[in-house]
C-alpha cells in the first residue's frame, strides 16, 4: 500500500498575498483591518466565499470564470481563485472587489488512470501534464454526466482541472469537472512554458506541438516570435491529435507568485527548492524562516520540499523574511461515522472501535466541506451523528485540525492514518490515544506495500513512525479495535 502523501502532490496549495490575519492562521497578521489585500487559493465555503480562512463579501463583486463574467452562482467548492479586495479588523471577514477563476488545464485524459496499491490516488495525463487526485480530497463535479468520480476516471474524459503545479511538474488537482466524453475536437486549455525555437508558426509546450495563424488572438505576445521562447503562456484551441494544438488564443501570463517590497504576506503552500531554513520557496517566493516561530514546534526538524506551511512576514528586498511558519497539510487521514457534533465549538468526533473510544477533531474556517449530494449545504452545522465522513487533519500542539472533510455515502472500514504514540508489546499500537490490537492469524502486515511479519512488523516500528490501519465494520459503523491490516510506512 502506497503511503497516502498528497503533500508531494501540493493538494491544498493556498497562496495568500495581503496585510491581514487568516482564521486559524496563528498571530502573524491578525487584527491589522481595513486593508487592500490580494489573496489566491481554494474555495472552501459559501455564503459569501471563503478563502484562505478569510470569508469575502461578494455583492459587488466583478467575477470572470475562465475570461467569462459570472456570477457567484458560477463558483464551486475546490476552485483555485485570485482575489483582489479588503480584509476588515477581525482578519477574517473581507470584501472582494474582484474574483478571477482561471481553469488550469482543459482537455481528455489519455491512457488509462493508475491507482495507487490502497486506490487512495490516482494519477493520469492530460495535454501531457500528470495530474494526480486523492480519494476524499479532490472535489469532482459530473457535470450532468453519469457515473464520473474518483472511480470512475476513464480515458478520453474531458476534463477541467483547477490545482497547483509542484517543482516536478505534478498537477495536485483540488477540483476535477468533466467537461463531456467525446476527446475529438475538445476545446482544450493549456499552460506552460515555451521551452523551444518558433518554426513555421509552431512551438512546444510539453509534449503538445501548438500550431497558430492568422486568426489566432495573441494577447501580450511580443511582435517578434524570436522572443517567445522562455515565455510563460497560455494555451486555449482544438486538439488534432493527441498532441497536435491548434490555437485559437494564445495569452502571455505573469505565472509565479509577486507581492510588492514591504508588504505583509501570508503564504501557503508546499515548499520546494529547500536548502536551508534561511533558503527555499513556496510557489516562486523565496523564503528566509531563519528567525521564524514555529508551530508546531517539531516542524522545523522536518522541514523540507514536499511539506506544507503556512508562512507569515514581510517582503524585504524581494524574500519573505517570516516570522511565524505554521504547518499545514498534515498525515492524518480517517475514514469512520461521526458520533457527535459540537457547533458551538466548531468540533466533532469520530467513533473508531466499539470500546466507544472516539477522537475529537476541530473545524476552522479554512476546513473544506464536500458533499456527493451537491443540492445541500453540508459544513459542521449540518453535519449529524451516524455521517459517514473521510477526513484530511494535521496535529497542532495534540490538537486534530481538519483540511477536509468529504461526506461519503457507505463505510466498509475503518481508516486510521496517524503517527505511532506508543507501541504494546508485540500486540497493539497506539495512534491518536487509541490502541488498536494485532494478531499474527488475522492480521495483514505491511511496510511499503510489501508483506512482512508481525515480529518484522514491530522490530521496525518507532514512535513517531506513520502507519495505517484498516479495520472492517460491523452494523453499527464502528471496528472492533482489531487491524485486519497494518502498513508500516517507512
Amino acid at each position: 500500500m502506497k503511503p497516502v502523501n498528497f503533500i508531494k502532490s501540493a493538494l491544498y496549495l493556498l497562496t495568500t498575498v495581503g496585510l491581514s490575519g487568516c482564521g486559524g492562521g496563528g498571530d502573524g497578521l491578525a487584527g491589522i483591518g481595513g486593508t487592500g489585500i490580494t489573496t489566491s487559493g481554494v474555495i472552501t465555503g459559501f455564503g459569501s466565499v471563503f478563502v484562505n480562512g478569510i470569508e469575502f463579501e461578494t455583492e459587488q463583486t466583478a467575477i470572470t470564470v475562465n475570461e467569462t463574467a459570472a456570477t457567484q452562482a458560477n463558483l464551486a467548492i475546490g476552485m483555485v481563485v485570485s482575489i483582489q479586495g479588503t480584509v476588515n479588523n477581525d482578519g477574517v471577514t473581507g470584501t472582494a472587489d474582484t474574483l478571477v477563476y482561471d481553469a488550469e488545464l482543459v482537455g481528455p485524459i489519455s491512457g488509462t488512470p493508475v491507482a495507487d496499491a490502497d486506490n487512495l490516488t490516482q494519477t493520469f495525463s492530460v495535454l501531457g501534464v500528470t495530474v494526480i487526485v486523492e480519494r476524499g480530497s479532490t472535489v469532482f463535479d459530473n457535470n450532468g454526466f453519469a457515473d464520473f468520480g474518483f472511480d470512475t476516471l476513464a480515458q478520453g474524459d474531458v476534463v477541467e482541472v483547477s490545482g497547483f503545479i509542484d517543482s516536478a511538474g505534478i498537477l495536485a488537482a483540488t477540483r476535477v469537472d468533466k467537461e463531456h466524453d467525446d476527446p475529438i475536437d475538445a476545446e482544450v486549455t493549456l499552460k506552460g512554458t515555451i521551452t523551444s525555437p518558433i518554426t513555421a508558426n509552431q512551438f512546444e509546450l510539453g509534449t503538445v506541438t501548438v500550431t497558430w495563424d492568422g486568426t489566432t488572438e495573441l494577447e501580450d505576445m511580443p511582435a517578434d516570435t524570436a522572443n517567445w521562447e522562455g515565455l510563460f503562456v497560455e494555451v486555449e484551441g482544438t486538439l488534432s491529435g493527441a498532441t497536435a494544438l491548434n490555437a485559437v488564443e494564445i495569452e502571455r501570463e505573469a505565472g509565479g507568485f509577486t507581492a510588492g517590497e514591504g508588504s505583509n504576506v501570508e503564504l501557503e503552500g508546499v515548499i520546494t527548492d529547500f536548502l536551508s531554513l534561511s533558503s527555499f520557496k513556496i510557489n516562486g517566493q523565496r523564503i528566509d524562516a531563519s528567525n521564524a516561530d514555529f508551530s508546531p514546534r517539531n516542524l522545523v526538524s522536518t522541514l523540507a520540499n514536499g511539506a506544507q506551511v503556512e508562512v507569515m512576514g514581510v517582503i524585504v528586498n524581494g524574500v519573505i523574511q517570516a516570522n511565524d511558519v505554521e504547518g499545514r497539510r498534515g498525515n492524518v487521514k480517517l475514514a469512520a461515522a461521526v458520533s457527535s457534533v459540537d457547533t458551538d465549538n466548531n468540533t466533532f468526533s469520530l467513533n473508531l472501535s466499539d470500546a466507544a473510544q472516539a477522537v475529537t477533531l476541530t473545524v476552522t474556517n479554512q476546513t473544506l466541506f464536500d458533499s456527493k449530494n451537491k443540492t445541500e449545504v453540508f459544513n459542521v452545522s449540518t453535519l449529524n451523528a451516524s455521517d459517514i465522513v473521510e477526513v484530511d487533519a494535521y496535529l497542532n500542539n495534540g490538537a486534530l485540525v481538519t483540511t477536509h472533510v468529504m461526506h461519503e455515502t457507505d463505510l466498509d472500514e475503518i481508516l486510521v492514518r496517524a503517527p505511532v504514540e506508543k507501541i504494546i508489546g508485540s500486540v497493539a499500537v497506539t495512534v491518536l490515544g487509541i490502541d488498536f490490537q494485532t494478531d499474527s492469524e488475522d492480521t495483514d502486515f505491511e511496510r511499503n506495500d510489501d508483506d512482512i511479519t508481525g515480529s518484522t512488523f514491530y522490530g521496525g516500528v518507532n514512535i513517531g513512525d506513520i502507519v495505517t490501519i484498516k479495520d472492517s465494520v460491523d452494523s453499527g459503523l464502528v471496528g472492533d479495535g482489531l487491524a485486519e491490516e497494518i502498513e508500516l510506512e517507512n
